[in-house]
């Protein structure tokens, strides 16, 4: 076998290797260092972040879960249904006092001209 002949191949395939070896570990090095730039640069943003996330956690915590609300609607229904029924007793109590206003008015009538007739 000629050495010769294939020693430029071999160079040119070996050359190669070492090329996308050093292209990928290269690569993922710059990566990482710009990754802890950027960390660098924002790490004031990202616990300004975490803290804004504490206090939303804090304000869900104290929010109404479905039960509650639903004990919520049943009061509020229960208080919707006396309504209605002291509405229903105001309005007899609206006529009842019409009628009152009718017999004072008529008794004062009375009264009034008892003495004009006498």
């Amino acid at each position: 076998m000629d050495w010769q002949a294939f020693s430029p191949v071999a160079n040119t395939v070996l050359s190669l290797v070492v090329i996308f070896y050093v292209f990928f570990s290269t690569r993922s090095k710059a990566s990482r260092d710009d990754i802890r730039d950027v960390e660098g640069r924002h790490s004031d943003r990202l616990t300004d972040h975490g803290e804004r996330l504490s206090r939303v956690e804090g304000v869900i915590g104290s929010i109404p879960t479905h039960v509650d609300l639903e004990k919520i609607h049943t009061r509020v229904n229960g208080i919707a249904q006396k309504m209605t029924g002291l509405c229903a007793t105001v309005g007899e109590l609206k006529g009842s006092m019409v009628a009152v206003e009718r017999t004072m008015a008529t008794v004062n009538e009375y009264l009034l001209n008892k003495d004009k007739s006498a």
